[in-house]
């Protein structure tokens, strides 16, 4: 069996800008966030698709607040149902190339 390295559920209960569907702003939020269990860990598709767009930036981007973030994104469609029903999930802020070549992925 695959070792689990995702916690996808960690920290949502204790997420300090709200749970989805909705931010403590009550802004909606629409996208879950997926915690690794360690900070390089390999994501796969929930389910399979195809890949219609993708970006991987070079390195992590400085953020005025004074952290790292990562630009990069995969977008992915899938099909639900007999009916092949098309809907896309969105992976965003992804590790950057530079990460990417010194964790081996």
């Amino acid at each position: 069996k695959e070792k689990e390295d995702w916690n996808y559920f960690a920290e949502e209960n204790n997420a300090e800008g709200g749970i989805w569907p909705l931010a403590n702003n009550m802004r909606w939020h629409t996208g879950i966030h997926l915690k690794p269990n360690n900070r390089y860990s390999l994501l796969r598709p929930l389910i399979p698709g195809t890949i219609i767009a993708a970006r991987f930036c070079d390195d992590y981007k400085n953020s005025p607040f004074g952290s790292k973030y990562s630009n990069s994104f995969v977008l992915m469609k899938h099909y639900f149902g007999s009916k092949r029903i098309p809907f896309y999930i969105l992976y965003s802020e992804l590790g950057s190339k530079k990460a990417i070549e010194e964790h081996g992925f």
